[in-house]
């Protein structure tokens, strides 16, 4: 296996993970450097971090939306 399907594997496991660490990053970008310069702009990019960190909260703390939306969604009920 080549290396950059490893780390497509690697990435496919951990993009939850790396995302709470994008969405800190960003947030602490938009606190200290846009929000002083344009309150408007910093309302519209705040999405951003907020639903990364609404995506780890998903699949990482505590984790079980793949498992519920594939097994307990009354559209995909089994058995």
């Amino acid at each position: 296996m080549t290396v950059v399907y490893e780390y497509f594997f690697w990435f496919k496991k951990n993009w939850a993970r790396i995302g709470f660490i994008l969405a800190i990053y960003l947030l602490v970008i938009l606190l200290v450097v846009i929000r002083r310069y344009n309150f408007v702009l910093f309302i519209l990019l705040l999405h951003t971090p907020i639903y990364m960190l609404h995506q780890t909260e998903e699949y990482v703390f505590p984790g079980g939306f793949r498992e519920f939306f594939c097994n307990e969604n009354i559209w995909f009920k089994q058995g």
